[in-house]
């Protein structure tokens, strides 16, 4: 059984996948009228963007946060705050066009090293043995 829930005051609930459609989590937990938007999130997102330095990937791989619930324009000031439902943002993922489709296609089905996937499909129980 994999556990994607984090947390106790503020429960934290990731979902997707690397190469899926789309990357996010849930916050539960959160009071109402904390000022959130999503420019706030996508700071955090554009400093772990790889590509930043030579140490790194250079592939350019955007993250645009879009924050699905949660959240509500404040009826006096109009700034967006929280509204004590579970605040979802997420990021749609981009096709990775850094790669080499025909490379990536002679690639064996097996999982690379230092890599999460094997211990997923265990947990899944449905890597090939």
């Amino acid at each position: 059984m994999s556990f994607n829930t984090f947390g106790h005051l503020f429960r934290v609930t990731t979902f997707g996948e690397s190469h899926g459609v789309a990357i996010g989590c849930v916050v539960d937990g959160c009071p109402p009228l904390i000022p959130l938007a999503a420019d706030d999130i996508q700071r955090d997102l554009d400093r772990r963007r790889p590509g930043q330095s030579r140490f790194t990937t250079q592939r350019q791989e955007p993250d645009t946060v879009k924050i699905l619930s949660g959240v509500m324009p404040h009826p006096e000031s109009g700034v967006q705050v929280t509204t004590g439902a579970p605040i979802a943002p997420t990021s749609p993922m981009k096709p990775n066009t850094a790669c080499a489709t025909i490379a990536a296609a002679a690639v064996p089905p097996r999982a690379r090293p230092r890599r999460a996937l094997r211990p997923a499909r265990l947990r899944a129980r449905s890597y090939p043995r």
